[in-house]
């Protein structure tokens, strides 16, 4: 359909709701739309004075500003056309900096507006897990940029740890199979372990490993060593058990320190090739490392 300055659409929002958008200005491809301040479960008449308005985005860290976004690409075939209200002389003269990925998202202020003000709790924790998402997201785009050790094989040699009755004992087995492998493998061991280590890397994880856990009230009880090795534990707990600690860190051992797994790949280059190990992982593990994980 073809766009003329001052149509008004009535956009199709989640539970059932419309929002009513204005185009007011057009540069090729790309159009200025304008969402309204408009959100009901039925589409708006075209003399709803709503109409006439813009919307204002206040939630989180917008600060009062205006919905008034440029777009590239086609109108969506969903859009109702509802009819056109000429424009303003402040319409005509509305200058955005702001672009929308796509003409899917034009609309959704309102909706969030209205979330913010009547479902805040339920939103706010969805951003939280979007933040996450994209937090792994890129992770592991920067995963697939390294090699690893085969997932499979790298949890096969972890079980060892707890395959005896003493930690201690586990850890010395580790090593010796360690020691009968490749030099490349041992070092796809520790790029493997330092990326493991390196994803529990969270302040969400942090909150949740024991009794110097990390409090934004009192940041100096937090024992940034001591959450280094908790992780370690959370990862010699075995593949099931890290995957579910991944996703719910408040899942995280308490208390529970197993500083040693940090040693176990130098000592076993040690006793292969009887010098000192010296390799720099990708991913580090020291607390801080994961910034996304921390921001």
């Amino acid at each position: 359909m073809k766009l003329t300055l001052g149509d008004i659409y009535a956009v199709p929002l989640p539970n059932k709701f419309f929002a009513a958008i204005k185009i007011i200005s057009i540069s090729g491809k790309d159009t200025l739309v304008k969402t309204t301040p408009y959100i009901d479960t039925s589409i708006p008449e075209i003399t709803n004075p709503l109409l006439q308005e813009t919307l204002r985005n206040n939630r989180f860290f917008y600060n009062n500003l205006p919905a008034i976004k440029w777009v590239s690409g086609e109108l969506p075939k969903g859009f109702i056309f509802i009819g056109n209200i000429p424009l303003t002389d402040i319409e005509r003269k509305c200058r955005s900096s702001t672009f929308s990925e796509s003409w899917s998202f034009v609309g959704h202020d309102v909706f969030d507006e209205w979330r913010y003000i009547h479902d805040r709790e339920a939103l706010e924790k969805e951003i939280e897990e979007l933040e996450k998402k994209e937090m792994m997201d890129e992770n592991i785009k920067k995963h697939k940029e390294v090699n690893l050790m085969n997932d499979s094989n790298f949890w096969t040699l972890v079980s060892l740890i707890n395959g005896t009755k003493q930690i201690k004992e586990g850890i010395q087995l580790l090593i010796t199979e360690l020691a009968k492998l490749k030099v490349k493998e041992i070092k796809l061991f520790e790029e493997t372990l330092s990326f493991k280590l390196y994803l529990l890397d969270t302040k969400d994880h942090a909150c949740y490993f024991g009794d110097h856990s990390f409090r934004e009230e009192k940041p100096n009880t937090f024992s940034v060593d001591l959450f280094l090795y908790a992780r370690c534990a959370a990862v010699s707990r075995g593949e099931k058990i890290y995957n579910v600690i991944l996703d719910n860190p408040k899942l995280m051992p308490k208390n529970e320190f197993l500083e040693e797994l940090l040693d176990v790949t130098s000592a076993a280059y040690e006793e292969k090739k009887g010098k000192e190990f010296i390799f720099n992982a990708t991913y580090d593990y020291e607390t801080f490392s994961n910034k996304n994980g921390w921001s």
